[in-house]
């Protein structure tokens, strides 16, 4: 969700100022507001940390100590 800011201020991810009218977004984890594409970034970022991405479920193939080239075939 995004809004107009009614004053100017400082994005706290970036540090770029951002101006009155400009739109904003709040930032993840916090009561502050920034940059929409910094607070999406920083919200992409914690959810691959806390592993609820895709990638984060999905099993690997990979042997130990080896390429993707040489994984096992899907039956």
């Amino acid at each position: 969700m995004t809004m107009e800011a009614r004053y100017g201020g400082t994005c706290p991810l970036c540090e770029r100022p951002y101006r009155i009218g400009q739109d904003i977004a709040r930032v993840p984890g916090g009561r502050q507001w920034g940059h929409p594409e910094c607070a999406e970034a920083a919200a992409n970022t914690q959810a691959i940390l806390d592993g609820k991405t895709f990638r984060g479920h999905k099993p690997s193939d990979w042997r130990l100590g080896r390429g993707p080239g040489s994984s096992r075939k899907q039956r």
